[in-house]
């Protein structure tokens, strides 16, 4: 039974079997070059990779043949066809996991000063005002922060 549903994997999966490997595949694909950059996506042919740093974004680019060279040996056919470069922030997961936690403070509603919510309700556009309400509860959150 295990094997057959092996089998029915492997062929619906076949067509893109090739993408499942890459991704697995990654790091050592690339090398040393996995610390500078992260895979982004893979749309048909393009593969799109996030950059740490400008300097290696430019470095990359004028690697792009020889990455697609490599990732295609590697793959044992012609599936990669472009290179699209972007800058990205590298974050860890544990610094993820900060900014959502920095994120729900900031979020948590506080309550006002008399002088504060008269001043909000003169503005008569509800968008504004409410967009100042929660510039003025970033300050409070900011002000108990430090």
């Amino acid at each position: 039974m295990a094997q057959q549903l092996k089998h029915l994997l492997r062929s619906v999966f076949k067509k893109e079997n090739w993408k499942l490997e890459l991704l697995s595949n990654w790091e050592s694909v690339v090398g040393n070059l996995a610390d500078k950059m992260r895979l982004e996506k893979i749309e048909g042919g393009t593969l799109h990779i996030g950059v740490y740093q400008s300097s290696w974004m430019h470095e990359l680019y004028l690697l792009s043949a020889v990455l697609k060279k490599t990732i295609n040996t590697h793959l044992g056919n012609t599936y990669i066809t472009h290179i699209r470069l972007k800058y990205v922030e590298k974050t860890s997961i544990k610094e993820q996991k900060q900014i959502k936690t920095v994120q729900k403070i900031i979020y948590t509603p506080i309550v006002l000063t008399t002088k504060e919510e008269h001043a909000l309700t003169k503005i008569k556009d509800s968008e504004l005002q409410k967009a100042l309400h929660n510039f003025l509860s970033r300050c409070h959150h900011q002000k108990v922060l430090k």
